[in-house]
């Protein structure tokens, strides 16, 4: 069975909308954000003293401060987990893998009844830490924002709407540059110049099912994910159809790192 890549169908790519409020919010970015980051629980537990310590009120006049419409923000206003913090009541917090090039993962904390300002920044940073200790334990992770005020460089909120990817299944004859976007189902869209391709879909631990729109052929495997490139995770994919055909599958790198190491991710793993 093949996977065909030409036929055009329907569009299945969208996004959450954002509530109408936040194309109105402002958020303060500075030029020079505190650093508001822990790699163990021990010292999530230190960042909340340093928060307890803050002034958001008085950081939002400090000379290097502006007011920036979230919009402007692609991180926050495109991103699944930026969309959720802009839709949190306040106190709200999202945190990032540190380094983010190598700590795939992001996790917002929003308001709840009862939760301080800095008890919600350290649930932030816990969350995100949970996220990572399996598969990422070196990593540590950072605050990028807390209520309204950005907490990392704002060159640090890009966020790429459309992402490269590159496709390889040798038992069918492919090998091709595609295009991976969201879709409305939190999963991943494939795409090349004629319309949708294919559907990813990220199960429980490390499983995937990467299925072809046309013809329905499913392939299942697993995603090893590697770190953020332009607010977008990037990530390896390995799964075979019912057939035996093996699919790789390299989403989000940048075509440096491609050049210099496509050649060696596309081999199939052992087994």
């Amino acid at each position: 069975m093949g996977c065909e890549l030409q036929k055009p169908v329907d569009d299945f790519s969208g996004h959450d909308k954002l509530n109408e409020s936040t194309h109105t919010e402002r958020m303060t970015v500075l030029d020079q954000p505190p650093v508001i980051a822990a790699n163990s629980h021990e010292k999530a537990r230190l960042a909340k003293v340093q928060m307890d310590r803050l002034d958001l009120a008085r950081m939002a006049r400090r000379s290097d401060a502006a007011l920036s419409a979230t919009d402007a923000l692609p991180y926050l206003s495109g991103s699944p987990q930026g969309r959720a913090f802009l839709a949190s009541p306040l106190p709200r917090a999202m945190a990032r893998g540190m380094p983010a090039e190598f700590c795939p993962a992001d996790f917002t904390q929003p308001g709840q009844r009862g939760m301080t300002r800095s008890q919600t920044v350290l649930a932030a940073l816990e969350g995100c830490l949970a996220k990572l200790s399996a598969t990422h334990p070196e990593c540590g992770c950072r605050v990028v924002a807390v209520d309204n005020v950005v907490t990392v460089p704002r060159k640090d909120l890009a966020y790429a709407t459309g992402i490269g990817a590159r496709l390889l299944i040798p038992g069918l004859g492919i090998n091709s540059m595609i295009i991976a976007e969201e879709d409305n189902d939190e999963g991943l869209l494939l795409r090349d110049l004629h319309g949708p391709v294919a559907h990813i879909n990220h199960g429980p631990g490390d499983s995937v099912t990467v299925m072809f729109i046309r013809n329905g052929t499913t392939f299942t495997g697993r995603y090893l994910q590697v770190g953020f490139r332009r607010g977008r995770i990037a990530e390896r994919i390995y799964a075979k159809d019912a057939e035996g055909h093996k699919l790789s599958l390299l989403i989000g790198f940048d075509p440096e790192e491609l050049a210099q190491n496509a050649a060696r991710w596309l081999v199939w793993p052992q087994d």
